[in-house]
């Protein structure tokens, strides 16, 4: 009897922390803006870049208050192996077109000596950690989409994984964990 109960209140608590719709038009709609910002820049070649949602959200074993994974890549060029030097430079090029923009975003912070540098920004409430040519998440990001898609229950298994290893602190690629 008290494994049901426990059972249960384990598959409402992940349930309760399951995105919504509103959570995914948000994101769609951040998408569409971070991928004008970068169009519509004034430099030669930038209509050629195109932005990927990779991470939680775009798996299927996303949080209702979880960030945005982005790529931003060069149009077909997937699994294009980019110099740390040239994904720092394109960082700070869109730095600017960010802070420039006007559609509300704000650049909170670009850390350039990561394994992957990245642009920390955020739009209203959502964060976003945007990345250059960082194509090989794209791969297990569909792998584990296909697994989301089973079934509802293994998602739900995936966000109350998650949710363990974010109370145990066990994830966070910055202390040397699991992302």
């Amino acid at each position: 009897k008290n494994r049901v109960a426990c059972n249960l209140s384990l598959r409402r608590r992940v349930q309760a922390c399951l995105r919504m719709q509103q959570d995914e038009v948000l994101a769609n709609v951040c998408l569409d803006a971070i991928s004008a910002v970068i169009q519509n820049s004034i430099w030669e070649g930038a209509r050629r870049w195109r932005v990927s949602l990779f991470g939680s959200v775009a798996n299927g074993f996303g949080t209702s208050n979880c960030d945005l994974d982005v790529v931003a890549h060069e149009d077909g060029v997937l699994g294009h192996k980019q110099g740390l030097e040239d994904a720092k430079r394109m960082l700070l090029k869109f730095c600017d077109a960010f802070r420039l923009s006007g559609l509300g975003f704000v650049v909170k912070e670009v850390v350039l000596h990561a394994r992957v540098p990245v642009m920390k920004l955020q739009y209203g409430n959502l964060e976003i950690d945007l990345s250059v040519n960082n194509t090989k998440p794209l791969l297990n990001t569909r792998l584990l989409k296909a697994y989301s898609d089973l079934n509802p229950i293994v998602k739900e298994l995936g966000v109350a994984v998650k949710l363990w290893a974010k109370e145990q602190d066990l994830c966070g690629p910055a202390r040397g964990n699991l992302s």
